[in-house]
């Protein structure tokens, strides 16, 4: 990775709003690294670092549920930007060459909820965990790896 990535920038900048309201000694009026940087407005997401154009399932998810975004609609973007991304199975992970990943899926599904767009995350959840529990192929459980 190079530059500055934008899952590190989420968890990071979630871990220093959770420090502010509990020590209730600062007063955080500066804009993030991640959206003078990462943001890209035109895709409506966010890019891993500044030396790739990919943008990543669970960094996009991870500022949603950081509430690394500055307003609702870089929250609305990003869910829709990630609902377009499904396929039959579920949710890719273009960080993973588009694997379908219940692990990083998992950060995704939140996400959706957050924003307010419970229909998408429901039809996540149908689709991704539901087909792990009525497919043959699969475990027949949410347990993938079993």
């Amino acid at each position: 990775m190079g530059g500055h990535n934008i899952e590190t920038n989420a968890i990071f900048y979630s871990t220093l709003n959770q420090g502010i309201m509990l020590a209730e000694a600062l007063n955080d009026t500066h804009e993030a690294v991640a959206n003078a940087r990462l943001w890209n407005a035109t895709a409506g997401m966010y890019v891993d670092n500044e030396t790739t154009t990919l943008m990543p399932q669970d960094r996009n998810s991870w500022a949603v549920t950081s509430n690394l975004t500055q307003n609702s609609s870089q929250i609305e973007a990003i869910s829709a930007k990630l609902a377009q991304r499904w396929t039959q199975y579920g949710a890719p992970t273009p960080e993973a060459v588009d694997a379908i990943s219940p692990f990083t899926s998992g950060f995704e599904l939140p996400a959706h909820f957050l924003v307010g767009n419970a229909t998408a995350g429901l039809e996540l959840m149908r689709m991704q965990w539901g087909f792990r529990l009525d497919n043959p192929r699969v475990t027949n459980s949410t347990f993938t790896e079993g």
